[in-house]
């Protein structure tokens, strides 16, 4: 997400060449991150395939519980923990082997106290005994999830996420390879956990071991340093929990309200949600330094970029989650799934409203003015469950669905007030977001009436997106709403075919 200016060209913030090379790094951490997204996506699709066409919707149901309620809890060992790792080295990169160390001994001990409350918890909640097994073997990935990720907000703050991105690929290959044998040898949900588990401790000892090629640092438990780091984190900690639980309260809530099965449909639809929501954590962290090290005009201007951009990726998800969500469904999990369509388009417009949040969310983070923002939370998430138990008896999946686009679109507007109230920078997000949501809208339509002719045609008609994805952004280039970078790249390309045409 950098300007125009920031080219060798241009000598402001202290010359060409400390500029240029945020850039860059921006650019292979952008470029190495939607590659291996791309990656990822494809080996879950293969791993949720593999699951649900051999366990079926009841049995990968209390799976998705399983992933669910350790996911819902993991974050009471983070505490916003993390997320101020990445901040903190970007500003004291010297500091850093003492940062990754108290930190993580901090995340370590927590991780370690939360395992037997979170096992007890799970044990008197659920009665099937493979949900019960499966929560406890997952569970016991919360110490290997915290080396993970403090380890690698070692490369975040330097914006080299695409060593973040080579340690996933290794988790998720690990993750793939462990369900397949699982599954062949009979074992289950369990099997699919145990798998879980591995491939999070290996991929955590990787990261750690890679980090310390650079960084020499090791656990450090001083309890007067926690109490420091917990002040400093606790805002965004008490942030991230109240998210995180209203993003799962509906499945949490359908797991106790409504059948296996149910879960099990929603879990689907849930899961493609999970890969779209990773373009705008991508783009966000690879800012996140330059956020951290910004202020006034070219903080504003960062924010402004990033938020575009996320708008036009988000028109872009919800677009393709519009026409072609049976299709997909039926790809990745066959058509006993096919129910769980209307939920996913529900989810995927949920996550316009989450991209541009999450941008918000990340400028606050890096200029710590993120604490009033709680409020924000706490009210989307009595939203949510209130809006989930009056919506699962009556509309089942969907209604869980459609309590959260209500609640993200609160949460934007709530998150939009505050940002503009205490970061005090000016933001027209529907400014920003116009162009991309009514070309989206347009194509969206187009495509329906005259390229598919239909909400649930074949899985033959797919062959139409990149169709779709092209003329959608033509569109927008005529009407001049690309995001600057890719108008700068093309404009680049452009003068470099130039300059060899004439050399030539």
């Amino acid at each position: 997400m950098t300007q125009a200016r920031d080219v060798p060209e241009s000598n402001d913030d202290g010359g060409s060449g400390q500029i240029a090379r945020p850039g860059r790094r921006i650019a292979l951490s952008l470029l190495s991150g939607s590659s291996n997204t791309l990656a990822l996506a494809l080996l879950g699709a293969i791993a949720i395939r593999l699951i649900t066409s051999r366990v079926g919707p009841t049995n990968y149901g209390l799976f998705v519980v399983a992933l669910t309620f350790v996911g819902s809890v993991m974050l009471l060992t983070d505490l916003g923990i993390t997320a101020i790792t990445g901040r903190d080295i970007a500003r004291s990169p010297d500091d850093a082997a003492d940062i990754l160390g108290h930190n993580l001994g901090l995340r370590l001990a927590l991780s370690v106290l939360l395992i037997p409350i979170l096992i007890i918890l799970g044990l008197a909640l659920y009665k099937a005994p493979s949900l019960r097994w499966s929560i406890v073997l997952i569970t016991f990935s919360l110490p290997s999830s915290a080396l993970l990720t403090i380890s690698l907000s070692y490369y975040v703050a330097s914006i080299r996420n695409y060593v973040d991105a080579g340690i996933s690929l290794l988790q998720q290959v690990l993750y793939v390879g462990g369900v397949v044998i699982s599954l062949t040898n009979g074992f289950g949900i369990i099997g699919c956990s145990a798998s879980y588990l591995f491939s999070s401790l290996v991929s955590s000892v990787a990261a750690f071991l890679y980090v310390r090629r650079e960084v020499p640092f090791k656990p450090l438990f001083n309890v007067r340093r926690w109490r420091q780091i917990v002040t400093l984190s606790a805002s965004l900690g008490i942030i991230q929990i109240i998210n995180l639980l209203y993003l799962k309260a509906d499945t949490l809530l359908l797991s106790k309200m409504a059948t296996p099965r149910a879960v099990g449909l929603y879990g689907v639809a849930y899961n493609f949600t999970n890969f779209i929501v990773v373009a705008p954590s991508l783009i966000a962290t690879s800012v996140m330094p330059l956020l951290a090290t910004s202020a006034g005009d070219r903080f504003a201007n960062l924010v402004r970029r990033m938020e575009h951009g996320l708008a036009v990726v988000g028109a872009i998800a919800v677009m393709s989650a519009m026409l072609f969500a049976p299709q997909a469904i039926e790809i990745l999990s066959g058509h006993h799934f096919l129910g769980a369509a209307t939920a996913l388009r529900l989810l995927a417009l949920s996550c316009f409203f989450s991209y541009l949040c999450t941008g918000l969310g990340f400028a606050a983070v890096a200029c710590n003015r993120h604490h009033r923002m709680i409020v924000v939370s706490a009210i989307g998430l009595i939203l949510n469950v209130g809006l989930n138990l009056l919506f699962i008896p009556r509309y089942g999946i969907n209604g869980a669905a459609t309590a959260t686009l209500i609640s993200e679109l609160f949460t934007l507007l709530g998150v939009r007030a505050y940002f503009a109230r205490d970061v005090r920078s000016k933001l027209e997000l529907t400014k920003l977001s116009l162009r991309p949501v009514v070309i989206g809208v347009a194509v969206t339509l187009f495509a329906r009436f005259v390229l598919l002719r239909s909400w649930h045609a074949s899985v033959a008609t797919v062959a139409w997106l990149p169709v779709i994805l092209i003329l959608f952004v033509a569109l927008l280039a005529l009407t001049g709403g690309l995001p600057e970078e890719i108008a700068f790249a093309r404009q680049r390309i452009g003068t470099m075919r130039r300059s060899r045409a004439n050399n030539g």
